[in-house]
């Protein structure tokens, strides 16, 4: 979706009308309750307890916990390139309307979200991380999209096969130092692969069970030298870095051969 195409789906707020500004709202990409995470998660968090169908009201926004958070993120928001900040609503758009789709606005959902995403970025922010405060934001969007365009790794840690742990500081890693053209190579062969081994771990054969354990194995390997990389482990992994090195180049390499209509379809997947 293009920003153009975003403008002409959102529709103005009553003030915006009033003022004579109907795009006023997309424009700035103001939050709002079906587009922003964090706009649920801290009223949800500060506000008493509510039926889940109830939506949030105006005045509830005038709440002093909830001004000093929205200004935080405001201040954070106001010193980020465009392009991250139209990325932030279009999918936190998407994940809110799944949510919403299922819990509505129960509260015990929301608020759930806030000590485990929402405290630590306001932490960030409050300390002058901005670097670190949006990492965690996309980690937050991608762990609820429940994607993270780390399709093998999010595999073998619901298999049991990778600690969770391994797999949040890969996709920490990833948003910081991979960029997306290495990513959609990534995806164009790592989706299949995963359809492969759903496909064999069902059969359960032990050439299937060896497959599947180099592939635990190759990953590990990778996801060793991350961590050694992020200050976790305090010695290289030699097959890791064999790895990172022609893996990573490979994937920037398709990445950078496929046409548009590959690459729109796979953009997709990271979203």
């Amino acid at each position: 979706m293009t920003y153009e195409e975003y403008l002409e789906k959102k529709q103005a707020c009553a003030d915006c009308l009033a003022h004579g500004d109907p795009e006023h709202c997309a424009s700035t990409l103001l939050s709002r309750e079906q587009n922003c995470l964090f706009y649920n998660i801290i009223l949800a968090y500060h506000l008493p307890d509510r039926d889940k169908t109830q939506a949030f009201t105006p005045d509830e926004l005038t709440s002093p916990a909830v001004q000093n958070e929205f200004a935080k993120l405001k201040s954070l928001r106001d010193n980020v390139r465009e392009e991250t900040v139209f990325d932030y609503y279009v999918r936190s758009e998407q994940v809110v309307a799944a949510i919403k789709g299922v819990h509505q606005n129960d509260r015990s959902i929301w608020a759930s979200y806030y000590p485990r995403f929402v405290a630590p970025i306001l932490a960030d922010i409050t300390n002058g991380d901005e670097e670190d405060a949006i990492t965690k934001i996309f980690l937050m969007v991608e762990e609820l999209e429940e994607t993270g365009g780390r399709v093998i790794c999010t595999w073998l840690t619901k298999q049991g096969l990778m600690a969770k742990s391994d797999l949040d500081l890969d996709r920490m890693f990833t948003i910081k130092h991979i960029d997306d053209n290495t990513r959609l190579g990534y995806l164009y062969w790592a989706v299949p692969m995963v359809e492969y081994l759903d496909k064999i771990n069902k059969r359960n054969s032990l050439l299937d069970r060896a497959i599947i354990e180099t592939v635990r194995v190759i990953a590990q390997a990778r996801a060793n030298q991350v961590k050694y990389l992020l200050g976790h482990r305090n010695y290289s992994d030699i097959l890791g870095r064999a790895v990172r090195f022609f893996g990573e180049g490979c994937c920037s390499i398709i990445g950078w051969a496929l046409n548009n209509t590959v690459r729109n379809s796979l953009k997709a997947k990271l979203r």
